[in-house]
């Protein structure tokens, strides 16, 4: 066999790896990933702790955490009706705080019903990801990178 053969057969690899890899990853503007939006209303805003120890107790120590959780609700029940938001004299539902501290203001769950309904729709979301493609859609994110495109005066922000 020539070296010729070879340098083609390597070429040939090299392209179909491009190929299926190109069409595996979505690189567009729809992956989350590589472009973030804050008007999606999966995301959920982790105040406390901080990027440097969540990633301690996460990566490191493989700890688990939990969310804050509804006073005399199960969790399992999600079907909350709007009435029962504001069961507090302050118009939210009273909360039994978990190892993460939720950001309320700038999230999109307002309450922690809305965030275990929230909490809800990212887990079935993920699994029908890994069983539907075998790929895994549930990321914590710490931190935000901006970027500008060259010739682009758009931002964008990517976890």
């Amino acid at each position: 066999m020539s070296g010729g053969g070879s340098g083609s057969r390597r070429d040939v690899t090299v392209q179909s790896l491009r190929y299926w890899r190109d069409r595996l990853l979505d690189l567009s503007r729809r992956n989350p990933l590589l472009y973030f939006s804050h008007s999606r209303g999966t995301k959920i805003r982790i105040a406390d702790p901080g990027p440097t120890d969540l990633y301690q107790s996460l990566v490191l120590s493989e700890k688990t955490l939990t969310f804050p959780r509804p006073v005399d609700r199960s969790v399992e029940d999600a079907q909350w009706s709007a009435s029962e938001v504001g069961t507090d004299p302050h118009g939210s539902v009273a909360e039994r705080p978990g190892d993460l501290v939720v950001d309320y203001q700038s999230g999109s769950a307002k309450d922690v019903i809305m965030l275990q309904r929230k909490l809800r729709r990212l887990e079935a979301n993920a699994r029908a990801s890994l069983e539907e493609l075998g790929v895994n859609t549930l990321y914590v994110a710490l931190g935000l990178l901006r970027w500008r495109e060259p010739g682009s005066a758009a931002i964008a922000r990517y976890p």
